[in-house]
This record gives structure tokens, sequence and C-alpha cells, in this order.
């Protein structure tokens, strides 16, 4: 139904995952099975959860311990699979506040677009305008925002003459 569809709009790959690991786990009979099913949960589960955060350029900093930093992204990766419990996990390992679905934001970043309009007209900092004109497009019309925020903000910066500016930023979020 149309709940559950507001509930799993971005679920696609995490579903594919799901069953993926349930059939590798069904399969899993005896101990003779176990080294598949390790190389499994090697594939599907350990190595996109690191290499995801490192190609974004998230990884352990200089000084952390490499197994610090990567056993609670290793340990929140499987509660993606789950609707629901995705979201809770989510909200205890990295501090991100739960949302059942996506299209709650829809008002608010309507509302934030007219703020931002009146802030930018006050202040004459049309930079003020990227983030929120995108977000509230890309609700209004169905559109994916999250890469065009990062891309436009990326470019802003170098035709702004940013010194920090680097090609990362158009591709990644900016490292904090």
């Amino acid at each position: 139904g149309e709940l559950m569809r507001l509930g799993t709009m971005f679920y696609s790959y995490f579903n594919t995952l799901y069953n993926l690991a349930y059939r590798r786990a069904s399969r899993t009979k005896s101990l003779s099975d176990t080294p598949r099913a390790a190389a499994s949960a090697l594939l599907l589960w350990i190595a996109p959860a690191v290499l995801g955060e490192m190609l974004a350029g998230r990884g352990p900093d200089d000084d952390e311990d490499w197994s610090d930093w990567a056993l609670p992204i290793v340990a929140q990766y499987p509660f993606q699979m789950i609707v629901g419990l995705r979201d809770i996990a989510n909200a205890y390992f990295s501090g991100y506040g739960y949302e059942i679905t996506p299209a709650q934001s829809a008002p608010e970043s309507v509302i934030r677009w007219f703020n931002a309009v009146n802030k930018a007209l006050e202040e004459e900092d049309p930079e003020r305008l990227i983030k929120p004109t995108i977000e509230a497009a890309g609700y209004l019309f169905a559109l994916p925002m999250n890469q065009a925020i990062i891309t436009a903000s990326g470019v802003w910066d170098f035709m702004t003459g940013d010194p920090d500016a680097e090609v990362r930023d158009l591709f990644f979020r900016k490292r904090r």
C-alpha cells in the first residue's frame, strides 16, 4: 500500500541485499558451509560498509585506530536491510534523528525555502538560496536532491574563488 511505499522510498538496494543475505543464510546448513557464508558476509556486508565510507572521504583519521573506526560502521550496516530498524540504528550509531519517510521533509523544505529567500534578500547573500532551492524543487518535482546540492555548492565555491575549494567537493560533501 501507499503507507508502506512511504517507508521504503529508497529501499531497493537494501531489499536486494536482504534477499541475497537471506538466500546465503538459508543455504548454510552445516559447518562445511561456514567458509562460503563468511565470504558472503565479507562481500555483502563488511566490504561495502567500509569501502563506501572510504570512497566518500569519511575514512579514519590519521590518529584513529582503524578497527575503532570500522566496527560501528560494520555493525550498523545490516540494520539497513530492515525498514524501521534501519532508522533506529541510524539514530543510535550516527546521531541522526529518526525519520520514517523522506516525504515528511517536503513541507519543511518549502518553508525553509521561503525563509531563505527572505534572508538572502535582507543580507544580499544569494549563496543562502542554493540548498533550500534545490531541496524544495526536488520535493515538489520528485527529483533527486542530495547530489545536486553537493555539486551546486562545489561549483559555487569555485565560481566565488573559495581558496579551500577542491575538485572532490563537486562529488562529495565537504570535510568538516
